[in-house]
């Protein structure tokens, strides 16, 4: 005898893969902005009708919060790990910033960063989206700290360095290799852009 499923069971189909919808998911924001993407385009992209994405996600807002930290998590972890690895700070720095530029270089998006780019034009409603933004440029900004700190007690940067300083000079230059890529600079200008990042650093007298 068949077997009925439950109003929940049916929720979503077996099939249903969280980190394959993510990563759908995030390309509709990415190439269309959290303003513009709807319930309804989120739902055709991970083929999912609109009250299983409510049940899986929450409400669109908690859906890119999730997003986010997706995009954090698959794009950027990975990279900053091999920055915190690599032992001398001037590789570690010129191989970060390298292999940025192939995160805001990814095909099929319009460039630059999803977290600056999808929340163009965000409402000033979007309260936690907005939190969840300042916290991803504070954790961004402790890396480079963290890293900059072991560099000194390495001895490969000057004990006067001034570490808050230098941090917020690299993630402004970050910020400024991504801004370029959405403007339509090309991969390898940006490779070239970013092969300089290490003049940032103060050298040992």
């Amino acid at each position: 005898m068949e077997q009925k499923l439950s109003p929940k069971q049916k929720g979503r189909p077996r099939t249903f893969d969280r980190e394959k919808a993510l990563e759908s998911a995030l390309f509709v924001f990415w190439n269309q902005g959290y303003t513009n993407t709807s319930i309804a385009d989120l739902c055709n992209a991970i083929n999912i009708n609109p009250p299983s994405l409510y049940a899986a996600f929450g409400n669109k807002s908690q859906f890119f919060i999730e997003i986010l930290d997706y995009y954090r998590r698959v794009y950027w972890d990975v990279i900053y790990a091999k920055m915190d690895v690599e032992k001398d700070i001037h590789r570690a720095i010129h191989i970060f910033f390298r292999d940025s530029v192939n995160v805001v270089t990814v095909a099929n998006t319009p460039g630059g960063c999803l977290s600056a780019v999808a929340t163009l034009n965000l409402s000033a409603e979007e309260t936690k989206i907005q939190q969840n933004m300042r916290q991803l440029k504070s954790d961004i900004l402790k890396r480079f700290e963290n890293r900059l700190k072991r560099a000194i007690v390495d001895k490969q940067l000057p004990s006067q360095t001034d570490i808050p300083a230098l941090a917020l000079a690299l993630q402004t230059y970050l910020y400024g290799i991504a801004i370029q890529a959405q403007a339509g600079t090309s991969k390898d200008d940006l490779l070239k852009v970013a092969s300089k990042a290490g003049l940032l650093l103060p050298k040992l007298i």
